[in-house]
Formats: C-alpha cells, sequence, structure tokens
C-alpha cells in the first residue's frame, strides 16, 4: 500500500512521553521530601498513564501524519487522532492544492488535510495518483 509520511516535530511526536518523564521526575521528588507520599504516588500514576498512552498511540500508528491508498480505500492518519478510511467508491471528488488535500465524500462528509510537512516529491506523487483521469 503506497503510503507518504509527514516529517513531524519530535515535540509533537512525543508530547506524551515528555509529559510522563516530568510527571515522573515531580512525583520521584515528592515521595522523597515531602511527608506526603500520597502526592507522590498519583504523581507517578499519572506519568504511567502518560506512559501507557504513549505506547498505545505507537502501536496505533497515532504518533504520526500519513496519506495512505491502495485500489480500495484511502486511510488518512494524524498524530493522536483516529485514522479515517474512506473507500473510492465513496469519494466523489479529490482536490490537491499546494497546501490541501480535500476530499468530498458524501453530502456532508469528508475532510481536510494540510499538505505542509510533506516533501514536494510525496505531493507530486499523491496529484500524479489522484488527478489522472482514472482516479477515484
Amino acid at each position: 500500500m503506497p503510503q507518504i509520511i509527514k516529517k513531524s516535530h519530535p515535540g509533537r511526536k512525543y508530547y506524551n512521553l515528555v509529559f510522563a518523564i516530568l510527571w515522573g521526575f515531580v512525583g520521584v521528588g515528592y515521595f522523597f521530601t515531602e511527608e506526603n507520599k500520597f502526592l507522590g504516588v498519583l504523581y507517578l500514576m499519572l506519568s504511567l498513564g502518560y506512559i501507557i498512552f504513549h505506547i498505545y498511540n505507537i502501536k496505533r500508528g497515532r504518533n504520526q501524519d500519513y496519506v495512505k491508498w491502495d485500489d480500495h480505500v484511502l486511510e488518512i492518519g494524524q498524530a493522536g487522532v483516529e485514522q479515517l478510511r474512506y473507500p473510492f467508491e465513496e469519494i466523489d471528488s479529490i482536490t490537491i492544492t499546494k497546501n490541501n488535500l480535500i476530499i468530498k465524500s458524501g453530502a456532508a462528509a469528508g475532510t481536510m488535510v494540510e499538505l505542509k510537512g510533506f516533501s514536494e516529491e510525496d505531493i507530486e506523487t499523491l496529484k500524479e495518483r489522484f488527478t489522472s483521469p482514472e482516479a477515484a
């Protein structure tokens, strides 16, 4: 299945991990310096929750922006968001501009994806595939 992947900023890709480390340090600090160990345990649990959420997003492919397609379906994934799947039979039109990919599907459905961050070669690949006469 051909795909194009957006080069994402590490801060956006790993923000859950950064917060996990931050809350982990706060939790360890509370645990060893304060008499109230309960807050330290809560912060460490919060840190563990962020780590679990980060791993969950990686396993689901939600840590990057991408567009992939085959003969039957077009998939759009954005960081932290559930992927969108559009079967070609349901797509009314696909418009590719310099900065956006616009998919019209049905009376009030569809999406717009910002193409900033994708390479010029990737955008040209999209244009070649979806602006040809036999495209969906």
